[in-house]
């Protein structure tokens, strides 16, 4: 009798010991589903975290130099040599949008050109124009290593002081066709640099110069060929 009952203590113990390991065994399994369910919603929380911190959002001055080879119509200077010195504000929207007020001080630099008479070389008069220009852009960050692309999508233009081939040109109108800047953001989001990119078709635009305003009558055109520097800093967080 004592026997069977030692035996039924012993049995009872063992089947009390495997239900308190399957119940141990539940709540470690319950426990880790709970941390993989956590892991996921703090993965994806950091995930659109860093998706909507590759945009900027802010005012940055603006500096750089360009220095473009061009192709003018008459009374325009043809095939000269420009250097342009940019300075100006910049404003990056959140949603990828952009614009931009900027002065650019150009320099038509002489070059070499044949005529049919002696001396047969003369080179090409010297010349400086300012333009104010104000442009739309929008702009993309690749959040792997915040390299940007900028493409100016509108430019418009108005000269205030200098001329071309010995006309005035103050009071007219600039407009260019659109272009890309490639480049990179600091992980600050202060410093932006930019150039023109790799691509050789991405150095080539057209500009035309208006009389007026309306922009109904054409003073002289040119096709640009470009080699585009920038530097900018921000200056201001734009709030909402």
């Amino acid at each position: 009798m004592i026997l069977l009952l030692s035996l039924w203590k012993a049995q009872f113990f063992v089947l009390n010991s495997q239900k308190e390991g399957i119940r141990m065994k539940t709540r470690i399994i319950e426990s880790l589903v709970l941390m993989v369910v956590a892991l996921v919603f703090a993965l994806s929380f950091v995930s659109q975290s860093v998706a909507e911190d590759v945009k900027l959002k802010g005012t940055y001055a603006v500096t750089g130099h360009d220095v473009c080879v061009a192709q003018g119509t008459p009374p325009a200077a043809q095939n000269v040599i420009k250097t342009h010195t940019i300075q100006g504000i910049v404003t990056y929207n959140h949603d990828g949008s952009g614009s931009s007020d900027i002065t650019l001080v150009t320099l038509v630099n002489p070059v070499l050109v044949s005529q049919p008479f002696f001396p047969y070389w003369k080179f090409t008069p010297t010349s400086t124009t300012t333009q104010h220009t104000s442009t739309t852009f929008t702009y993309t960050i690749d959040p792997a290593n915040s390299a940007t692309s900028q493409t100016i999508t509108g430019t418009l233009g108005y000269f205030t002081t200098g001329g071309i081939g010995g006309i005035n040109i103050a009071g007219k109108y600039i407009t260019s066709t659109p272009y890309t800047l490639t480049g990179y953001v600091s992980a600050d989001r202060e410093t932006i640099v930019l150039s023109s990119p790799a691509d050789l078709e991405d150095y080539s635009i057209d500009i035309t110069i208006y009389n007026d305003a309306s922009l109904q009558t054409i003073f002289s055109t040119s096709h640009d060929i470009c080699n585009r520097s920038r530097v900018l800093t921000r200056v201001k967080y734009n709030e909402e």
